[in-house]
């Protein structure tokens, strides 16, 4: 059990790397670990110095005798491993490994060397390559960063420790305190889940903000998230995930060594655990106010009052884009409303008050909508009228904001006319938007989160089919060519054997590849046929002429030299097997896509969508990872758009779901059992009212 609490609380720090240098990431470290108060002791580590900051200096840990709980290095990545070994000899608990220059930039050797020393040892490493940690509560400032942020609610976890200032120093424009900052680096022990599990009974912790590149341990990451959001006290996790594209992912390699990652398994991760995705460094500041600044309950129905007509319209149609509802107002508060506006105002949602009003006609409004039973959540929306007084307004909320119980985001539209106010508010605790919509947005986010926890409700998970040993064994035989030939992929007829043993629904179908075997086939089919080119070069048959649908048995020979004919013209390449021949199939209800992807952090995640030749054009699919229960598999049906072809459309009869359902699952089972499947897809997979059949299939495969 790693022992955390010398990290974040530690009664005595060794600066390993301690500089005399002026402006060095030793010197700078030192200096801030003293300006922090700091009431524990501080040994600075030098060889070539006696004094350091008024410290005596010393020339290695070995020489203080007496107990460390934390020793911060700040040396060369080559002699880290060195630094390590001796705090672990002498029972260092933690060690926070600032310095750079491990897979960071490709040396995984010197990353896994002060793995093994960590554990050997079970010292509790945050980074390396990071910069930091802070603990404001604690006066600690472990890191090089030139700020000192306040103490407060957020508990703020990132993989940029440049980013990391940057955050810090926009917090405290938004006073935004935090409970503890961390620069988590490369990851090599210590990751958010450790932190979080740690963290999570923090009583002033409010919210987690984590700035991410890639996460690992998707199943004790999930866990812990789980966690956070059950119980008294829930806490919502916010994270800004960078490496959304390609290019980015692969840029973030060369920052951390993070690999690239699919996003959609991200997407599905934060999905599943009810985490809160921001896409940018605003949306995420925006989340952060509201969940800092608010109660937790629930936002959904939401009152609008404004002195301005136009903003109030913006603002409904931003409701009605992120999921959001324009409150009922009740009659009783309608009434009271009435008796209260111009008679020019509006007494319905969004309310009103005109342009001319003034601080008395906002807080009668507020007053009275505060109490209705229908309402969650209000966005106040102010504009700078000159009948508005705003400094007035002000006042008045920055005293009224603190009885009020339900969630509350304030608008004040304009620049200079209302940057005290908005200073004003921020300092007492108020979330304050420049623009209805993101104001919006962040009302969604903390709606979101309520919603969410009915994901950890259900806590009954599928069982995940059996699969005998000898239908394991003919697709591992399968497995272990393709290895062995070095494919990076599976066609259609390697992959139809495998599903086939893995009990999932195939049609019947043979591999022909010479005239005497199509001969015979005329013999074994009925009715018509379908015919495709068996290559594990061409994956996608149609574009090199390689499918040929309702062939009669008698023609199989004709089809099978003219289809092959084809194919070798428009791809000389590729290697042939023959041709794979299938009996045709009635349309069913609907065609879906089902798959898989794997991220080289988060695992696999299974896919479902609107499948068929147009599935690329339609982008109707959606991810879900493990574990797998009713609740899970229902949202991901309810997601989709097919889903209303699937429950019968137009009175046709439902499809079968529990037959799709039962594929996921076994597919996930062959995942399991073969982790060197880097994507799979189904398609199409034609459901019917009762049964399903997987009409096409390929697997990508990572053998490395």
């Amino acid at each position: 059990m790693l022992k955390l609490k010398a990290l974040f609380e530690p009664k005595s720090v060794a600066v390993v790397g301690a500089s005399t240098r002026e402006g060095s990431v030793g010197s700078d470290t030192l200096k801030n670990l003293i300006k922090s108060g700091y009431k524990g002791k501080i040994y600075p580590v030098n060889p070539k110095a006696k004094i350091l900051s008024g410290l005596k200096c010393y020339q290695s840990i070995s020489q203080i005798k007496t107990k460390i709980d934390l020793v911060l290095i700040i040396v060369p990545a080559a002699i880290v491993a060195q630094v390590l070994e001796e705090a672990g000899r002498l029972g260092v608990p933690a060690a926070i490994i600032i310095s750079a220059g491990f897979k960071d930039v490709g040396r995984q050797d010197l990353e896994i060397e002060i793995k093994k020393i960590a554990q050997k040892y079970n010292i509790a490493v945050l980074g390396p390559n990071c910069l930091g940690l802070i603990n404001p509560s604690k006066k600690l400032n472990l890191s090089f960063a030139p700020l000192m942020p306040k103490a407060g609610g957020l508990a703020f976890l990132t993989q940029s420790g440049a980013l990391g200032t940057a955050i810090i120093d926009i917090a405290r424009d938004l006073n935004i305190g935090f409970s503890v900052f961390a620069s988590v680096g490369n990851k090599a022990v210590i990751d958010e889940a450790d932190l979080i599990s740690y963290w999570k009974n923090d009583k002033k912790t409010k919210v987690f903000g984590i700035y991410a590149e890639q996460l690992n341990r998707p199943e004790i990451l999930g866990a812990v998230i789980d966690n956070l959001c059950v119980g008294a006290n829930p806490k919502p996790v916010v994270i800004l995930k960078s490496g959304r594209t390609s290019i980015g992912a692969s840029a973030s390699l060369s920052h951390t060594g993070a690999m690239a990652g699919n996003d959609a398994v991200y997407d599905a991760f934060f999905s599943r655990h009810g985490v809160i995705r921001a896409n940018s460094v605003n949306e995420f500041f925006s989340y952060l106010q509201i969940f800092n600044n608010n109660k937790h309950l629930p936002a959904k129905r939401v009152a609008i009052i404004t002195n301005a007509g136009g903003p109030g319209i913006l603002a409904v149609d931003a409701l009605a884009y992120n999921g959001l509802n324009v409150a009922s107002l009740s009659l009783e508060s309608k009434q009271k409303l009435k008796k209260v506006l111009p008679a020019a105002g509006s007494s319905h949602n969004p309310v009103d008050l005109l342009g001319d009003a003034g601080p008395e006609r906002y807080r009668a409004a507020l007053e009275i909508i505060s109490q209705d039973a229908k309402v969650d959540s209000m966005l106040i929306v102010v504009s700078p009228q000159s009948m508005t007084r705003v400094d007035e307004l002000t006042h008045w909320l920055v005293n009224w904001q603190k009885k009020c119980l339900k969630p509350l985001a304030v608008c004040l539209m304009g620049a200079s006319l209302m940057e005290d106010s908005i200073v004003k508010l921020r300092q007492v605790g108020v979330a304050v938007y420049t623009y209805p919509e993101e104001a919006v947005k962040a009302l969604a986010a903390l709606s979101k989160f309520n919603d969410s926890k009915h994901l950890f409700n259900d806590k009954k998970v599928f069982d995940l089919p059996k699969i005998n040993r000898l239908s394991r064994h003919e697709a591992d035989k399968i497995f272990i060519q393709a290895k062995a030939e070095s494919f990076t992929a599976l066609a259609e007829f390697q992959v139809l054997p495998i599903l086939k043993a893995y009990g999932i629904p195939t049609p019947k179908f043979i591999l022909v590849d010479n005239n005497e075997d199509a001969i015979l086939a005329t013999k074994y089919f009925k009715g018509r046929l379908a015919i495709k080119v068996a290559s594990p070069d061409i994956l996608h048959k149609s574009d090199v002429g390689g499918v040929m649908l309702n062939v009669e048995p008698g023609d199989i020979p004709s089809a099978r030299k003219s289809l092959l004919r084809a194919v070798s013209k428009n791809n000389p390449k590729a290697r042939l097997f023959g041709v794979l021949i299938m009996p045709m199939f009635n349309p069913g209800l609907a065609e879906l896509i089902v798959g898989a992807v794997k991220d080289n952090g988060l695992g696999h995640a299974l896919m479902l969508g609107w499948g068929g030749i147009y599935t690329e054009i339609i982008k109707d699919s959606t991810f879900i990872l493990p574990p797998f229960n009713k609740t899970v598999i229902r949202e991901m049906f309810t997601s989709l758009k097919v889903n209303t072809l699937l429950d019968g459309a137009r009175g046709a009869k439902a499809a079968d779901k529990k037959a799709v359902v039962d594929i996921l699952l076994r597919l996930y089972r062959l995942l399991q059992d073969f982790p060197q499947i880097k994507e799979i897809d189904l398609n199409p997979v034609v459901v019917y009212n009762k049964g399903v059949m997987v009409l096409d299939a390929k697997i990508t495969l990572d053998n490395n």
